[in-house]
């Protein structure tokens, strides 16, 4: 008898379990939404790289990729190719092995300018023609102390001090109009 009645409840609580699954489906994401999480981690790892940078050459950012990484780093080069699939933007085959292709081709622009909180961002109409640019901004200085929870955030440490960076994404007309590059 008590064999039927585990029988009984365990039928009962897979079947509660399938409705409730079929009349509540999880939500479905867009492709961008998808895809926005592998580029958010290349951008505040990119630009982590160049904090890392201006920290050891005082205060001077990066003008280039190949400032950042060496030739022969293929593990740190694939930071600056888009994650997943191409979209058509065409790239020499070992496009990242030499330093000139490597600067040319990459999906990521560095801004030069120490000044400015714009660290980093996707180059514009080369990833994704029909979306979002995403961009890094080096947001504000928090105490070493503080431990900081935010969305689309990364804590970098630099010294003593950390910095949160801040990845976020524009519509193609937003970031040309937020972001006029000669004044950031």
């Amino acid at each position: 008898m008590k064999r039927k009645q585990k029988i009984i409840v365990f039928l009962i609580v897979t079947v509660t379990l399938l409705l409730i699954s079929v009349l509540y489906p999880p939500p479905k994401l867009s492709v961008e939404e998808v895809e926005r999480f592998p580029r958010a981690s290349n951008l505040g790892e990119i630009a982590t790289l160049i904090l890392n940078y201006q920290s050891a050459h005082h205060g001077q950012r990066p003008s280039l990729p190949s400032d950042l990484v060496p030739e022969n780093d293929s593990v740190f080069r694939k930071l600056f190719q888009r994650p997943g699939k191409n979209h058509g933007f065409w790239k020499p085959i070992g496009w990242e092995h030499e330093n000139s292709s490597f600067d040319m081709y990459s999906d990521y622009i560095i801004n030069p300018n120490p000044c400015s909180k714009i660290l980093v961002f996707e180059r514009p109409g080369s990833l994704y023609p029909k979306s979002s640019i995403g961009v890094c901004l080096m947001d504000l200085d928090i105490p070493s102390a503080a431990n900081t929870q935010m969305d689309d955030n990364v804590i970098s440490s630099m010294g003593n001090q950390k910095k949160i960076l801040q990845t976020k994404f524009y519509d193609a007309k937003d970031f040309v109009r937020l972001f006029p590059l000669n004044s950031q």
